[in-house]
């Protein structure tokens, strides 16, 4: 090797590093999430399972490919292996290899499955099974990079203070010592800035420079660490999920982003996997891409989909149900908290696309009496302007039914024997 070629063979041999303790990083938390969320991967059943296709694997694959996918993980986040360059196909990759196949399998047979941390997950073994370890860094800093802009983007909206960032928000927002009371003006403007930052984050990370990026990781901790003090148990005490998703990026963006960072270099190519997943992830703002898939986390740019029963007829549902309604009536229509249910009997959000919240309501109305009087308000983004939102409204099972032929992927939860009603 001649004195020239140094710098290159150490700068590649400090990017696989980098690879190395990254992927060690995913499979850690990717344990402690799906111990976190448990009966997702091990006891599916105990809420309405709705498969990626209408002919899906059997119900029994979901718990099998999770026992693999949790001592594949284990193995990765353990073991040691060569990360030079010039090493053939490792022991390691071979692992990634089965983690891919264990995490994709819980997916097929559930949508649900695909939680955004596990998306992340299965994008990092894909990264790792199919680009060569001198550009492998470079692809998983771009995945984390699409990440924070798109997620940023998902919530610009024009009521921000009406969704999960306007809790969030308000209660950042509370910690200020001598502000009792927030208008909703104040809370938007919090929720556009979050916003912002969140975005110009995900852009600094793009740069290969120390002076752009130290700065980046920085604001990216303190953001983590403002929304695991909003979100922890002196704030919304949220699930403790949401928590290890939050606890993960102040852990893996340090061994991503800055170890063995150099004080000044070229931005390393991102190869065309790398683009492909940023102009999938942007796409899902225009509704061409699966919101989940896309980064729209916990935003008001998915369609979303509530069901509301009459509160005459409330008596009527299940007693299962009937701790899911919501304290609040708009014209003498009750809204069922479904994403409630979820969180309560999974430990896990409702998957964000708008064919798994249809299958989820119809499941849920075949629990009840056809005398009980239903709506359900569809609120879907506009196509370009995503911000801003249209309202719909179906009021009885027929026109629900048609809507399932708008979808190409499976809308329909299975009905299994096991499986309780809602």
């Amino acid at each position: 090797m001649t004195p020239g070629n140094q710098p290159a063979a150490s700068e590649l041999l400090v990017d696989n590093t980098r690879a190395d303790l990254a992927l060690r990083c995913l499979a850690t938390f990717q344990m402690l999430l799906m111990l976190a969320t448990w009966p997702l991967w091990f006891a599916p059943s105990r809420f309405p399972v709705v498969p990626l296709f209408s002919q899906s694997l059997p119900l029994l694959a979901i718990p099998v490919a999770s026992v693999l996918l949790f001592l594949t993980c284990l193995a990765i986040s353990l073991i040691r292996f060569p990360t030079a360059p010039t090493s053939s196909i490792s022991g390691r990759q071979r692992l990634c290899n089965l983690a891919l196949v264990a995490a994709v399998v819980p997916v097929i047979c559930n949508q649900h499955c695909l939680q955004a941390w596990h998306w992340l997950f299965i994008l990092a073994m894909l990264i790792a099974v199919t680009h060569t370890p001198e550009i492998r860094a470079s692809q998983l800093r771009l995945t984390i990079c699409t990440l924070y802009i798109c997620s940023g983007l998902s919530r610009i909206t024009a009521n921000p203070q009406a969704g999960i960032a306007g809790l969030i928000a308000r209660q950042l927002l509370e910690f200020l010592p001598g502000t009792p009371d927030h208008t909703a003006d104040t809370v938007n403007l919090a929720c556009h800035a979050l916003s912002a930052l969140e975005i110009t984050t995900g852009i600094m990370l793009l740069f290969n420079s120390r002076r752009i990026r130290v700065p980046a990781v920085v604001l990216a901790v303190l953001m983590h660490a403002s929304l695991l003090l909003a979100l922890g148990p002196t704030g919304l005490n949220h699930h403790p999920g949401v928590l290890l998703w939050n606890l993960c990026f102040p852990i893996l963006l340090p061994l991503l982003f800055l170890r063995g960072l150099p004080s000044a270099g070229k931005n390393h190519s991102f190869g065309a996997g790398g683009l492909l997943i940023s102009v999938f992830s942007v796409s899902g703002l225009f509704a061409l891409a699966d919101n989940w898939p896309a980064w729209q986390l916990y935003s008001a740019r998915p369609e979303s989909w509530t069901l509301w029963v009459h509160r005459a007829d409330t008596p009527e549902l299940p007693l299962s149900l009937r701790p899911w309604l919501s304290s609040t009536v708009q014209d003498d229509w009750v809204p069922v908290r479904l994403d409630r249910l979820s969180l309560h009997q999974i430990g896990s959000p409702l998957y964000p696309e708008d064919r798994f919240q249809l299958a989820i309501i119809s499941h849920t109305l075949q629990s009840l009496p056809e005398t009980v009087r239903f709506r359900v308000t569809v609120e879907e983004p506009r196509p370009l302007d995503w911000w801003n939102r249209s309202v719909r409204l179906i009021s009885n099972r027929a026109d629900l039914e048609k809507e399932h032929e708008a979808f190409i992927l499976n809308s329909r939860a299975l009905h299994t024997s096991n499986q309780p009603p809602l």
